[in-house]
């Protein structure tokens, strides 16, 4: 998808770097997350699925690498090159995180890294199928790569992966309608 050098307002990274997530991958996130806590969504518009799941979250800031928020768990999927940051930085603030990651990801270098320093558990959300992303027109495009929802937290006590069923686009679609 070329999108002639145009800058995303939020993080001023390339267009191409920024794919939103669909609402069948929002709504199984609605059934893990303690809607007690404090939720951040901080490269969320009011236009995201996390923010009309979540919609006293805190989202729609341009600066959450630089300036500190008051929140419990943050939920992103953050533009691709900035995943690592924000990862970094709300792990060492010891806050719980829930994101969507390539699966290589928890195979990588960084991530053995990130345990060690930060001292986590997890669990792994395993879709049965790839997630389709969304470019802002509303267009789904399959990635090369299979993604997992990680979910970090000071709670866990031990490590899992749990597979679930991704309901298809289409099954999200009548549902909504009442189909």
């Amino acid at each position: 998808m070329a999108y002639k050098n145009e800058k995303n307002y939020l993080t001023k990274n390339l267009k191409s770097d920024e794919w939103y997530t669909p609402i069948e991958v929002v709504n199984y996130i609605k059934t893990i997350v303690d809607r007690n806590k404090k939720i951040i969504c901080p490269y969320d518009t009011e236009k995201s699925e996390f923010v009309k799941a979540f919609p006293n979250s805190i989202h729609n800031i341009r600066d959450f690498l630089e300036k500190d928020y008051k929140y419990d768990i943050c939920i992103t999927n953050p533009p691709f090159s900035l995943g690592e940051q924000v990862t970094r930085k709300i792990l060492s603030q010891g806050k719980d995180c829930i994101r969507i990651i390539p699966a290589t990801a928890i195979f990588s270098v960084n991530f053995y890294k990130f345990i060690e320093e930060y001292k986590f558990n997890y669990k792994i959300y395993s879709p049965d199928k790839r997630i389709y992303f969304i470019d802002e027109n509303g267009n789904q495009n399959r990635p090369n790569f299979h993604s997992i929802i990680l979910h970090i937290s000071k709670d866990f006590t031990k490590n899992e992966i749990i597979h679930f069923k991704l309901k298809d686009y289409e099954e999200v679609k009548d549902e909504k309608m009442g189909i």
